[in-house]
């Protein structure tokens, strides 16, 4: 397999150099090396894998498990070789143990991938930024960067399946009071958890008046949305400068989140993305994935009768009709779009704005790619 990698390379670098291409014995050019057009991992129980792949033509394909998605070619579990199906099922020899999948065309790029959401009991919206594709044909590396809502009800079984991703940082954008009343007790190895100090205008602050405003309308809520994601830029600028530092210096796994995980991360995530040169349109895409993995209405109990205790901070939202509640719940796509634009309207580009606002220099631009990205 070696030999035939490093001979297919030689042939390609002949032919960029305007030599003749190889050619068959009927004098046609040879085809170029399959490639994968599309590679996705489900995790549909615990320990069992469904992994999926198309290609730009048919050829057979090896397939590996891997416990280090950096990990050298060979060096995994091997599943299949030489195999010219479209899809395979693995049962994991240790369910607790997360694994990541490489599949090799007969002669092309390997690709590699995980699922993207994490299977935990207790978890909300827990899931990894891998595998998006990037400036310069680099891909955001898999198990270096997640994202999650609120981590208090994580079981020990969830507990057991993180102590094996080595998360070294918690960056925790909630405020005091939802801390407080929400704590995670992370016991899955040892990791830094960052927290900060309320911002000036918090969520209350920023959404609240709406619900004032007298004949109130969900177009109303929506909008209220809209500005607030905008404001968000600004109000976690604490929070965010202390994630690309974090990130910059190479303090990785980071895991990102919040209360719902879709808001205040959503930006971050989008901030992070955007700062690796992942496209607007996939970074819009991850955005809006919260809609499809949670059930916001559900996690909060918000059709439970309103009346609830005084410490439940949902209570004001089930005394709400539901048609008004229904665009706070929501990953609309108009929200993290209203974020980026204002980041541009401040300084150009999102890049030039994580530059001025976030202080993160060219350098620890250079350092982010370098730790987070990968070919």
């Amino acid at each position: 397999m070696r030999r035939l990698l490093i001979t297919v390379s030689f042939l390609a670098l002949v032919t960029a150099c305007g030599q003749q291409a190889p050619v068959s014995s009927a004098g046609e050019a040879a085809p170029a090396p399959a490639s994968l057009v599309s590679l996705a991992v489900e995790e549909p129980a615990r320990g069992t894998y469904q992994i999926r792949w198309t290609l730009d033509r048919a050829a057979p394909v090896a397939v590996e498990a891997l416990t280090d998605p950096s990990a050298a070619a060979g060096s995994g579990i091997v599943i299949e070789t030489a195999f010219e199906g479209a899809e395979v099922s693995w049962p994991a020899p240790e369910p607790s143990q997360r694994y990541y999948f490489r599949v090799t065309p007969e002669g092309g790029p390997a690709r590699t991938a995980s699922v993207r959401v994490l299977p935990l009991e207790g978890g909300r919206n827990f899931r990894d930024l891998g595998g998006y594709s990037a400036e310069g044909g680099q891909t955001v590396a898999w198990g270096k960067i997640y994202r999650s809502g609120v981590m208090s009800g994580l079981t020990p079984a969830d507990y057991d399946y993180l102590g094996g991703l080595g998360i070294q940082v918690i960056c925790d954008l909630r405020t005091a009071e939802e801390r407080a009343h929400e704590p995670t007790d992370w016991t899955a190895g040892p990791a830094e958890t960052l927290t900060f100090p309320d911002p000036e205008l918090g969520n209350a602050a920023l959404l609240g008046a709406v619900f004032q405003k007298p004949d109130l309308t969900p177009a109303d809520v929506k909008e209220a949305m809209t500005s607030f994601y905008r404001e968000t830029l600004v109000q976690q600028d604490a929070a965010y400068t202390a994630m690309f530092d974090a990130l910059a210096g190479g303090q990785t796994p980071l895991a990102l989140h919040c209360s719902a995980g879709k808001d205040r991360t959503g930006v971050g995530a989008a901030l992070l993305l955007s700062a690796l040169g992942v496209p607007e349109p996939l970074i819009i895409e991850d955005y809006i994935l919260s809609d499809k993995l949670v059930d916001y209405r559900k996690e909060m109990d918000l059709d439970a009768e309103a009346g609830a205790s005084g410490d439940d901070p949902y209570a004001f939202l089930r005394a709400l009709p539901a048609g008004i509640v229904d665009p706070l719940l929501k990953s609309d796509a108009s929200y993290i779009e209203a974020a980026l634009d204002e980041a541009r309207l401040r300084h150009g580009s999102v890049l030039g704005f994580i530059k001025a606002e976030y202080d993160v220099s060219d350098d620890e631009i250079a350092a982010l790619r370098r730790h987070l990205l990968e070919r």
